[in-house]
């Protein structure tokens, strides 16, 4: 089942309400099934349901209907109540090598750096990977890279800007292509993007920073097939530049700021202002490097 704004209070789907949750999963598996050979019911992203609704869905997880098996898919469980998690078997998945994801890829792109980039920014998921492929978001990502690479004190509004009406448009993209989806959901899609593309660039300047620091290539982990070395055109200089300004303590940094502040998305945050804010952090970390540099 797909669950629209017709199975919510409110036009705008920021979570799994309860509503929904009971209109298709507690209600489903209270019916008896069509051919008698049982159900499986799957709640993809199930950690965006509600409180409320994982309270709702407890006593269906405690006593299931013979014959009915339900499959929870989290990447984030800690925003499963624990009285969800006590009440289920975790199953972890590992992720698939970078050099297999890239190969999937190559047939879907006009250049193998856009394939080893994705390979490498999804850890481990095809189903990512193609997504990102498909949503056309690569020279967006190069742009980013740029200028981020060039952020400083007078660009911030600037570039926060930037980054809200590349979002409006992703988002009218999403609509067009999925026609279930509302604009607060796809809206929400598009910003998470960015702020995943803005983490990941950060992660490649650590490693860029660990290389330089051993004076070798960026050929880190190639043997265990942790992560394909990113080739010297896939913005390396770029990446360096950001490495050097940033430092490896700056960047680890922005990488958690960055993922903090993608919770604040739930929150309704005016999204200039959360841009704005995560910018101006950057600079921070920024600062905070050039000063513990100075004192060494």
């Amino acid at each position: 089942f797909r669950y629209t704004k017709q199975w919510t209070s409110s036009a705008s789907i920021l979570s799994l309400s309860i509503h929904v949750i009971r209109k298709f999963v507690i209600d489903v598996v209270g019916q008896r099934s069509m051919y008698g050979r049982g159900k499986v019911l799957i709640i993809d992203q199930a950690d965006d349901m509600l409180s409320n609704a994982q309270n709702a869905l407890l006593k269906t997880l405690e006593e299931p209907p013979p014959g009915v098996s339900l499959i929870l898919i989290s990447s984030n469980k800690v925003k499963l109540l624990p009285t969800i998690r006590s009440r289920v078997q975790e199953v972890a998945f590992k992720g698939l090598p970078p050099s297999f994801i890239a190969s999937q890829l190559m047939p879907l792109v006009s250049e193998q750096s856009e394939a080893t980039y994705w390979s490498d920014f999804c850890e481990g998921s095809l189903g990512s990977a193609i997504d990102h492929v498909n949503k056309q978001l690569y020279p967006i990502k190069n742009s980013l890279v740029e200028k981020l690479a060039q952020l400083d004190q007078t660009g911030v509004i600037a570039l926060a800007k930037w980054i809200i009406d590349q979002s409006k448009a992703e988002t009218k993209k999403y609509q067009k292509n999925d026609k279930a989806l509302t604009a607060s959901a796809a809206t929400r899609t598009a910003y998470r993007s960015f702020i995943a593309i803005l983490a990941h660039t950060f992660k490649r300047a650590i490693r860029s920073h660990a290389v330089m620091q051993r004076g070798d290539l960026h050929i880190s982990g190639e043997g265990q097939d942790i992560f394909l070395p990113l080739s010297q055109g896939d913005q390396w200089v770029l990446i360096d530049e950001i490495a050097l300004k940033f430092g490896i303590s700056g960047c680890a940094k922005a990488v958690y700021i960055t993922h903090q502040i993608s919770s604040e998305l739930d929150a309704n945050t005016n999204p200039s202002l959360l841009f704005e804010s995560l910018l101006l952090q950057y600079l921070n970390c920024m600062r905070s490097s050039c000063q513990n540099a100075t004192a060494n």
